[in-house]
């Protein structure tokens, strides 16, 4: 009896197509999740070190004028903010600058944007 050979074709089955693109979602899904984590940090941290600029320009100001808490349009209005930077947190909001005493508070409602909540960055 005669061998039967099979001929096998060039390419790939739809099968393995598919599963090669089930693995590449799941390798973009764990990229994409760890990516979001790292960009919500690097927010947080950036919104900090404005918070930061912004609590010394207080006190600069304060040092200067016997007034009470400066705005960011009066700290940029005395040159002691620069006018062409950014002085929102990293959501786009406006930081709230509270004085008591000695005290300067500069704070952000953080990523989810309510003042009083766990998430609030500010010193």
């Amino acid at each position: 009896m005669g061998k039967r050979r099979r001929r096998r074709r060039a390419g790939m089955s739809l099968i393995e197509i598919l599963v090669v693109l089930v693995i590449m979602g799941a390798i973009a899904s764990a990229v994409g999740i760890s990516v979001l984590k790292s960009l919500d940090q690097s927010r947080i941290q950036n919104t900090r070190t404005r918070a930061r600029t912004i609590q010394a320009a207080v006190i600069n100001y304060k040092l200067e004028h016997a007034a009470d808490c400066p705005t960011i349009e009066e700290l940029q209005k005395e040159d002691i903010l620069d006018s062409t930077t950014d002085h929102n947190d990293a959501w786009g909001r406006e930081f709230t600058i509270e004085c008591e005493a000695s005290t300067i508070h500069v704070s952000s409602a953080g990523p989810d944007a309510t003042l009083g909540t766990q998430d609030d960055i500010g010193f």
